[in-house]
């Protein structure tokens, strides 16, 4: 195995280490593997990797390296050009990679205009399985959720504006910010950081103030009465090259405090974060939604953005293994939103 592979090297905090595999909650390893795979040989590199991963999770936890001693999935990114991506489905069918399944894929271009994939690998020991059926129906679900929504400009600018109507107002700050906004803004950081580990109970409250204060993050907060009861995060990366940097995206934690469910607010607060992006500038903006509560992937529906996978039962919220929707945004969406913040006029 090579262990520069399992060594972490943080950037962002949800969207996990760029360039290696390293530790993360919920008992599972995930990363981004280094460098855009052009080549057979950095594609075999990746695979024996990944293959050398899923081996330490059939041993008994005692014989295991400790990286692995309490992980029961890994999850893992590749970026390859189009020729290699079709060697790539090539050798997932071997019988070496049976276990392993292909969750989502995503396609973008990177600076040069050259076309590239994402593909999410991820191998679940028996602990954390799928079934096929309950894939199916999670398929199922989020299909209904784009019949369920206008995805269309009108229906986010009434959605915009009932936020409004209800006394609630929204913001956005970068991470290195969100101190002096809170103080600027009369809110309290740690009630932020409360609704984080409220939410996402593997959170301690040092990790909750990381994700705050994170300069990689864009954080948007939803306002009543001075009190934060609704939060959406987004979350930058960059990752080298030859011949440039790709620049991505994830709108990735989400919460609203109890009792003011159905108001709207991680629809304003995503609109907020999506509003702020600069397309030319990321190559790739996506969202990892959980499946926990319909109203995260129901929003990204509303956004018409692509359903480009799920990832199985990959994190645990409320106690639970729960899966996500994988969901790219389609570029027209920014411009859109830009728009509509200023017709609404709306503080969010």
């Amino acid at each position: 195995m090579s262990t520069s592979l399992y060594t972490e090297r943080r950037v962002s905090t949800s969207i996990g280490p760029i360039g290696f595999i390293g530790p993360s909650a919920s008992s599972r390893l995930k990363g981004i593997m280094p460098g855009v795979v052009s080549t057979p040989d950095l594609l075999d590199s990746h695979l024996c990797a990944l293959r050398a991963g899923i081996a330490q999770l059939t041993l008994e936890p005692q014989r295991r390296m400790p990286l692995f001693k309490d992980k029961s999935r890994i999850s893992v990114r590749i970026i390859a050009t189009d020729p290699m991506l079709k060697q790539l489905r090539r050798r997932l069918r071997e019988r070496a990679y049976s276990e392993v399944a292909t969750e989502a894929v995503l396609h973008f271009r990177d600076p040069n205009n050259r076309p590239l994939t994402m593909v999410y690998l991820a191998y679940n020991d028996g602990s954390r399985r799928i079934e096929p059926a309950q894939l199916t129906a999670h398929y199922k679900k989020i299909a209904g959720f784009y019949h369920e929504t206008r995805a269309d400009a009108q229906n986010i600018r009434e959605i915009l504006l009932g936020v409004m109507r209800k006394g609630y107002t929204t913001t956005t700050f970068n991470g290195s910010e969100s101190i002096d906004a809170a103080a600027r803004l009369g809110i309290d950081v740690q009630g932020m950081a409360d609704l984080l580990r409220f939410t996402y109970k593997e959170y301690d409250i040092t990790s909750a103030y990381n994700v705050i204060t994170n300069s990689n993050n864009t954080v948007a907060v939803a306002v009543k009465e001075g009190l934060v009861v609704g939060m959406s995060i987004l979350e930058r990366a960059t990752f080298k090259m030859e011949g440039g940097i790709i620049r991505f995206a994830e709108v990735t934690d989400g919460m609203v405090m109890a009792g003011h469910h159905g108001n709207g607010l991680y629809r304003a607060t995503t609109a907020d974060l999506l509003a702020n992006i600069d397309p030319r500038e990321n190559q790739l903006v996506f969202a990892e939604a959980t499946l926990a509560h319909d109203a995260v992937p129901k929003a990204f529906a509303t956004f018409n953005a692509r359903l480009a996978g799920v990832l199985a039962k990959h994190l645990h919220i409320g106690g639970r293994l729960t899966s996500f929707a994988v969901m790219q945004m389609e570029p027209d969406v920014f411009d859109n939103l830009r728009e509509l913040k200023w017709k609404t006029q709306v503080p969010y």
